[in-house]
């Protein structure tokens, strides 16, 4: 049954009507691109008028208040093919006439800068291919939409480990960290890359590099700490990016149309175990008003309550001929700003106080309020404010610390053929991460070349054998002398 206009215009102004029809024109419209105008949800489901009035009452609330609107694209599991991506991206605002303010990629966005990385990514091998980021990383070529992406589990978890705190894997292409937090234009974004799996839930970031063997697979694995650290922030969050699905999320949407699509979930969605288990206790807490997902290929909706708030919920397919891999919506946001990528300082205040207790062992100490207070968050939120401001920004600080590949015999380059890489690096971004905002190297046995660099607290020195190893790589970086 196509959808019928919701009765609340009769109740609102002139401008709140216009608003409301124009937020109702977007998402049919969005629907129809989609394929969706005639679904149907199911009889468990929640009621699909209701909670689109609440949801389209709140995003008026928050224009009336003076909130603006970001375009916001959003794509599934890349898996390399970022040319297809930005090509659709292109269509929808040709359709739309309207340009894309960013993208997220929801994972599996396979940065693989040379051959090195792709051994380490998990993937099977008749899937390995070095498909087109090294150009972007080398600037061949460049992203034409800020991009914000998280991982998933077929990544070069090398190189994202590189960036644990986020950074730029290329120019205009900014990873959100094995968890994060940032804000764009007024926009508060969260996320949390990697899968869930029990048995390494609990573990520390034990890997050795190069990654080989089961380390290849368990380096994406979600990690308690990444959660606690999430559940330590405050207020709501915009929009929140995961890889995995929010466990139970499936309720509230069509679960019949879900199982015909993919059979073999049935029975993890009637055992409630598809997904991340802790996944839900963040939605709960954050209320984001979009949670976007990706990993299982296909094209999800729901709409999950939290009494007079509902967050969206949305999955995407993995890019091909006739799969909804990509959107663009309309995002409302309740502080416009003009400053470009910034710091959420509640995040900086969490990591400045969580990274000293991070664990390289195979056990990891839980982290807890006991040992990370909210107060002593809020504290370090005000200390983080007073020295760095309410938006400190992301630097444009992308550095190339490998050499790209270069197509030679083949574009495919299977790891059969390939030396064992290098081992892992520090990469320039994290050092000036930590070394700005005073957050402890909790990796610092990790980086090889870098033994004798003290990385400590607020006091960060850099030895000599250090400089030296950067000049020799290229690595251009400031450093206290």
């Amino acid at each position: 049954m196509a959808a019928s206009m919701p009765a609340v215009c009769s109740v609102c102004s002139a401008r709140a009507t216009k608003i409301i029809v124009k937020t109702w024109v977007d998402n049919q419209r969005r629907r129809n691109d989609q394929g969706h105008s005639r679904r149907r949800l199911s009889a468990k489901a929640p009621s699909g008028s209701g909670l689109l009035i609440v949801q389209l009452l709140h995003d008026w609330r928050l224009t009336m208040d003076g909130a603006g609107v970001l375009q916001v694209g959003v794509t599934g599991c890349v898996h390399g093919e970022l040319d297809r991506v930005y090509e659709r991206l292109a269509q929808i605002e040709e359709r739309r006439e309207q340009r894309a303010d960013l993208l997220l990629v929801c994972g599996d966005f396979q940065a693989c800068r040379t051959p090195g990385d792709l051994q380490q990514m998990s993937c099977p091998e008749k899937y390995r291919d070095m498909h087109s980021f090294y150009k972007y990383y080398s600037g061949q070529r460049t992203a034409p939409v800020l991009t914000i992406l998280i991982g998933g589990n077929h990544e070069a978890s090398n190189y994202n480990f590189e960036l644990y705190f986020g950074g730029w894997v290329a120019p205009n292409m900014y990873y959100l960290g094995n968890s994060g937090c940032v804000r764009y234009r007024g926009l508060r974004i969260a996320g949390i890359s990697g899968v869930y799996y029990p048995d390494n839930f609990n573990a520390g970031y034990q890997e050795d590099f190069p990654l080989q063997g089961r380390h290849i697979r368990s380096i994406y694995h979600t990690r308690q700490c990444e959660i606690f650290k999430l559940m330590q922030l405050t207020g709501t969050a915009d929009v929140f990016m995961s890889h995995d699905w929010p466990q139970r999320v499936t309720q509230w949407g069509d679960r019949a149309a879900l199982i015909a699509k993919k059979p073999h979930l049935e029975k993890d969605i009637a055992t409630g175990v598809l997904g991340n288990p802790y996944l839900p206790d963040i939605m709960d807490r954050l209320q984001p008003n979009y949670w976007f997902s990706a990993h299982l290929h296909c094209r999800f909706d729901a709409r999950v309550p939290h009494g007079d708030r509902v967050t969206s919920f949305m999955s995407y397919d993995k890019p091909g001929p006739n799969r909804k891999f990509m959107d663009m919506h309309p995002v409302p946001v309740d502080a416009p700003s003009d400053a470009p990528l910034c710091y959420d300082p509640e995040w900086l205040a969490i990591q400045r106080l969580t990274a000293p207790h991070l664990s390289v062992d195979a056990i990891a100490p839980l982290l807890s309020d006991e040992v990370v207070s909210p107060d002593a968050i809020a504290e370090e939120t005000q200390r983080i404010r007073n020295e760095f401001g309410d938006e400190p920004p992301v630097p444009a600080n992308f550095t190339a610390t490998v050499p790209p590949y270069t197509p030679g015999r083949r574009r495919r380059q299977l790891s059969t053929v390939e030396p064992l890489p290098a081992p892992l690096e520090l990469n320039p971004q994290t050092y000036t991460f930590m070394k700005r905002f005073g957050i402890a190297d909790p990796f610092h046995s990790k980086w090889p070349a870098y033994k004798n660099a003290s990385l400590s607290g607020r006091n960060v020195n850099v030895s000599r054998h250090l400089m030296s190893t950067l000049a020799t790589s290229s690595i251009r970086l400031l450093a206290r002398r």
